[in-house]
């Protein structure tokens, strides 16, 4: 018998296996479940709707990295796994900010991000106050977001490496 995180990862593959030859909006709980070998009831246990599928599957994606309080780690190790779990499911990402836009993908990973960005910015904040931090933190965090976005829908046209490497000359000229 399959645990609660081996189901809902089996839905989330049906979903991504279904997003390969439909657009999010024309998908059915009934495709998902049907790609995903799994009863129509075990999904609805499980999630209230396929949004709520979509909301877990960035959550357990993309939320590790974003949490991810090493306290050695740098902003260009954040953004290269980042950008590496993006691009290991970049079909799924694209399909859905096609269909979801952009508002619902950042709503989702925002405050993670924000977070994420304090973390990195912290150990250097000395000559900051609260305020500026925080307006800081949320600035590179829709930076961050926003990159995110483009590269995926193909508006940026760089491997992760490059991209961050690009924003290092960037950075460390200013």
């Amino acid at each position: 018998m399959a645990t609660s995180e081996q189901t809902k990862r089996a839905l989330a593959e049906g979903l991504k296996i279904a997003l390969c030859s439909q657009e999010f909006d024309q998908i059915t709980v009934a495709d998902i479940t049907e790609c995903s070998e799994v009863s129509r009831n075990t999904f609805y246990y499980h999630f209230r709707d396929k949004q709520e599928l979509v909301d877990w599957i960035f959550r357990t994606d993309l939320g590790p990295v974003l949490r991810d309080i090493r306290p050695d780690r740098t902003w260009e190790e954040a953004l290269m796994e980042l950008l590496a779990r993006l691009e290991r499911n970049k079909n799924f990402y694209a399909g859905i900010l096609c269909n979801q836009g952009q508002d619902h993908f950042s709503s989702c990973l925002f405050e993670d991000c924000v977070q994420m960005i304090r973390n990195l910015k912290g150990r250097r904040a000395e000559e900051l106050s609260l305020e500026e931090q925080e307006m800081a933190a949320r600035f590179y965090a829709h930076a961050v977001i926003g990159l995110a976005m483009a590269w995926i829908r193909g508006r940026i046209q760089a491997e992760p490496v490059e991209i961050v490497t690009m924003l290092q000359k960037l950075l460390h000229r200013h």
